[in-house]
Order: structure tokens, then sequence, then C-alpha cells
């Protein structure tokens, strides 16, 4: 099952079973699917987890500032998606080496999901997620 188009409307928050500095990962219900889903800040990047750094920070959705480095991605939503794609497209989610991979939301507008969401209101740009 591979969920496609996701609207902030059919995410049925049960419990929140973790929050890190750039994350927030719930357990929800989409389309009478239990799974796990997380929220990943705008903010994330390989190189800052710091809230309070002054600096501005790699945010995947725009061009990566200049002391970033060009030849790797920092983006944790890239990174993780992409590598729960690649499992999937290998069988090895599906032989239930790793979780089964249901697919991401992009753009999700916090203000739809309060309160669980309201830790990403004040981002800059849109938080994402990955559903597994």
């Amino acid at each position: 099952m591979d969920f496609k188009d996701v609207t902030e409307s059919e995410i049925i928050f049960k419990k929140q079973l973790a929050k890190r500095e750039y994350c927030v990962v719930f357990l929800v219900i989409i389309r009478d699917k239990i799974c796990v889903m997380k929220v990943v800040s705008s903010r994330s990047s390989g190189l800052c987890y710091k809230r309070t750094l002054a600096l501005p920070q790699h945010h995947g959705h725009g061009p990566k500032l200049p002391y970033e480095p060009r030849d790797r991605e920092l983006n944790i939503y890239i990174c993780d998606s992409t590598a729960y794609r690649r499992l999937t497209q290998t069988g090895v989610c599906a032989r239930g080496i790793t979780p089964q991979f249901y697919g991401t939301i992009e753009n999700i507008d916090p203000t739809l999901c309060n309160p669980h969401l309201k830790a990403f209101v004040k981002d800059k740009y849109p938080p994402t997620a990955i559903l597994l």
C-alpha cells in the first residue's frame, strides 16, 4: 500500500511516540491504516540541529547555503525518504527486515493539525513527513 496525495484532514493522530529537536513521531491512522508518521522540521540539517543557533539552516526548499557541502545531501527528510524508497524497490521492506514504507507527505500545513504539529507553526517552510 502506498499513500499518495494525503491531505491533513485524512490524518487521525492517536499518540505521540517521540519528540526530537528536528522531528516528532506519531502513531496515526490514514485511510483506515495504522502507521507511524515521522514529521520532519524544515529546519533539519545534518550540520546543525540546535534551534538556538543564529545561523540559517538548509531547509531542503531552496539552494544550499555556502558552508554546506555540495557533493552530498544533508536534509534528513530527503535522506530518510530516499533510503526507504530504495529499500522498498529492492524488496527489503517486503521481507520484514525494515519497516514497510507507505510514502511521504510534503508541505504539511501545521495549523490544520493543531495541537499535534504546534511546534512547526512558526517554521519558515512547511514540515514534511515519512509514513511507515
